[in-house]
């Protein structure tokens, strides 16, 4: 049994039907509206401008030919693997 709601609903035999793309697409409109609504309220931020400097420069030396281990970057990432093999393998 077909419920009235659904009867007239037309299906491609792919599992899609006129509801859902309908639906889809009045998703699509209102999101559409609120980024324009958004975009109009919305103040500029001054992103890239960092709240603070640090005026640090390391003495200019030659590399060693060898290490125990090589970290790669500075992110929160590089500075979390170095503080832990600091602690791990302290001399």
């Amino acid at each position: 049994m077909i419920s009235r709601r659904h009867e007239n609903v037309i299906h491609d035999g792919r599992g899609d039907s006129r509801y859902t793309t309908l639906f889809s697409l009045h998703q699509r409109n209102a999101m559409r509206r609120k980024v324009q609504c958004n975009a109009e309220i919305r103040k500029p931020h001054p992103w890239g401008t960092p709240p603070w400097s640090i005026d640090f420069r390391p003495i200019p030396r030659a590399l060693p030919d060898f290490v125990d281990f090589a970290i790669v970057g500075g992110g929160f990432s590089g500075l979390s693997a170095a503080a832990w093999l600091r602690r791990r393998f302290a001399r």
